[in-house]
């Protein structure tokens, strides 16, 4: 493996690792999704780069044991990157109910309080 896609996976290694530190809901260390987006910016790049990569250089990885242990923990840091953004979903998709919620009832309120109103 060349020293630049192992770097790149050094790289994206770090940064998936604190992508998922930062936007994972289940971290718990009160940090919010807004400080992780331009995190996410850079875990997109690093994934179209580093997939072209090895997709040129498929066979190289093997070459020796610290190339396939940085590949080995790229394949993990992808899969808990898969479940965060999952996680994520959820959360938002929740959210997003909520709020509809909150603006039905909203609605409904401000309905009661215009016929009342007009009542008076």
């Amino acid at each position: 493996m060349n020293n630049e896609l192992l770097d790149s996976i050094r790289a994206a290694n770090r940064e998936f690792q604190e992508f998922i530190k930062i936007a994972s809901p289940k971290g718990g260390n009160g940090q919010k999704f807004e400080t992780a987006i331009p995190l996410l910016s850079r875990v997109h790049f690093r994934l179209k780069h580093i997939s072209k990569c090895l997709a040129t250089n498929s066979k190289s990885y093997h070459e020796s044991p610290e190339s396939a242990d940085e590949v080995e923990q790229y394949r993990k840091n992808l899969r808990a990157l898969q479940e965060t953004i999952e996680a994520i979903q959820t959360s938002v998709l929740s959210e997003r109910i909520r709020l509809n919620s909150a603006r039905t009832n909203v609605q409904a309120a401000r309905a009661w309080a215009e016929s009342v109103r007009a009542c008076t």
